[in-house]
């Protein structure tokens, strides 16, 4: 029996349009122009924090980067379900291996990933959702894997990271786990060229087809 590890923007859910709004708020707050959609999408997966060093420039002041990780988190509360929702084939996979363990590991922090999460109603689909402050480390570290892996007595050969980014990719493979690729995600498809995952699907209900 698998045991699922799951991300959580970009890979069960499409919150690019809500995550959007809210970066480009923040930006606006302290005078920045906005940005066009894709060019925040692609940033997103390691946290707000270096999403906005990311598009700023990595020795921006750390607190200009306070002020719109703040305003961010401000404004995303508010509006974290406007548009987002589940991609398509989401539901029958979960569905499909309800009979494994599954749990999230996402960057998000834990209070927002809580209330996307019980929102759209995934709550009972998972034995756990680990947030931001969940571990010392966050993705592409491996160590929310390994220690997930250590929580449910499982092997990495046992277990499967699915993502949409290459920090999924990253910290899935470092942790000695098969990796799995969600190409309908956020991340440019460069992004896997280079660090290839095990698999790659097209659609989340193509999941099933890998375990049959």
């Amino acid at each position: 029996m698998p045991f699922l590890i799951f991300d959580l923007d970009g890979t069960l859910i499409d919150s690019k349009r809500d995550i959007v709004f809210s970066v480009n708020g923040a930006f606006q707050r302290l005078g920045f122009p906005s940005l066009p959609e894709d060019e925040v999408a692609r940033e997103i997966g390691r946290g707000s924090e270096y999403l906005f060093k990311r598009l700023l420039g990595m020795d921006t002041p750390a607190d200009t980067i306070g002020k719109l990780v703040h305003g961010f988190k401000e404004i995303y509360q508010l509006h974290l379900l406007d548009h987002t929702q589940l991609y398509p084939g989401v539901l029958e996979a979960l569905s499909y291996f309800s009979h494994c363990p599954k749990v999230i590991v996402t960057n998000k922090t834990q209070v927002l990933a809580d209330q996307v999460i019980d929102g759209l109603g995934l709550r009972n689909y998972f034995e756990g959702v680990f947030g931001a402050e969940a571990f010392i480390t966050r993705k592409p570290d491996p160590g929310p894997i390994v220690e997930v892996c250590r929580r449910w007595n499982v092997t990495p050969s046992e277990t499967f990271m699915i993502g949409d980014s290459e920090f999924d990719i990253t910290a899935g493979k470092a942790a000695g786990v098969r990796t799995i690729g969600a190409l309908y995600g956020f991340s440019p498809l460069e992004a896997f060229r280079l660090n290839p995952p095990d698999f790659e699907i097209e659609s989340a209900d193509q999941l099933i087809g890998i375990f049959k």
